[in-house]
């Protein structure tokens, strides 16, 4: 499936799935925003954790979408923090966690979602100690997803700054900064 396809149609619906199978305290577990949803690197290492319900077919999409809906919300946030409050309201974007316990208090780049999201069900100690390969494998089908994603949302996401947030201007040079970052998976 298309990246825009997968994103448009699909991956709302897999979020919530997603969501669903985590244990209800760990959902919105980010102590700097409780309101939010949070996604500790633990669900996307652990395949028999809410991974479970991501088909492996969609779960190079699952893991894009989140990289860049983790990248959206951090560039809104730093940037434009007097909009953030509404643009939060509006998404409900995850905040993406390290490890818990402990390191989930700290916000994780949005790279955790390419580097950290088991793309092939491996046992986890077999994919955190292959880390090499897991990530040549994983950059080998992820990068020309994210090159999908970087087209997408060059055109969606200005619009959508148009349309909900008139006051933040030049809409596309701003996409332009957050999307044409340097984004290889290390």
């Amino acid at each position: 499936m298309k990246f825009e396809d997968y994103y448009t149609k699909q991956f709302e619906h897999d979020l919530r799935k997603f969501y669903a199978t985590m244990p209800e305290g760990m959902r919105k577990h980010f102590p700097r925003s409780p309101e939010s949803y949070s996604i500790s690197m633990n669900f996307l290492v652990e395949p028999d954790l809410a991974l479970k319900v991501i088909p492996l077919e969609d779960r190079p999409n699952f893991a894009v979408c989140l990289y860049f809906t983790a990248l959206v919300d951090q560039a809104m946030h730093y940037h434009f923090q007097n909009s953030y409050e509404k643009f939060r309201r509006l998404t409900n974007y995850p905040k993406l966690t390290g490890a818990c316990p402990g390191a989930c208090m700290y916000m994780a780049h949005p790279t955790i979602a390419l580097k950290c999201t088991n793309l092939f069900n491996s046992d986890p100690s077999e994919y955190i100690n292959s880390r090499t390969e897991t990530v040549e494998r994983s950059q080998a089908i992820l990068n020309p997803i994210v090159e999908e994603g970087i087209v997408y949302f060059l055109k969606d996401f200005p619009d959508f700054l148009r349309k909900y947030f008139p006051e933040i201007g030049e809409p596309e040079s701003f996409a332009h900064r957050v999307f044409r970052q340097d984004y290889i998976i290390r």
